[in-house]
């Protein structure tokens, strides 16, 4: 796996993270990650420019999240190859939510 490859599974780790988190019942945790699922900054790690180098369409996670329909969202990121995910469609998953 080239730096690329790898540089794009972590990205797509620490969104797939805020999605988990974002249905916390930590109300702290909670209110950070939707707060992060929601801005339209474009620093280096915000949820914008995330999406740019995972080349996933923000409109269209911020759309599955706001009917939190995680499941879509997730599918989204853990099982499509061009976002860095490495699941098999019919493995299981374990969610904390």
């Amino acid at each position: 796996m080239d730096e690329t490859a790898r540089c794009k599974r972590l990205w797509a780790a620490v969104l797939l993270q805020a999605i988990v988190d974002a249905k916390s019942k930590d109300p702290i945790i909670k209110k950070g990650a939707r707060y992060w699922l929601n801005s339209n900054g474009i620093e280096f790690n915000s949820f914008i420019n995330i999406c740019t180098i995972l080349k996933i369409n923000s409109k269209n996670i911020r759309k599955q999240l706001k009917g939190w329909n995680y499941d879509v969202a997730t599918y989204m990121i853990e099982y499509d190859p061009t976002y860095g995910g490495t699941q098999r469609k019919n493995s299981r998953i374990k969610r904390g939510y």
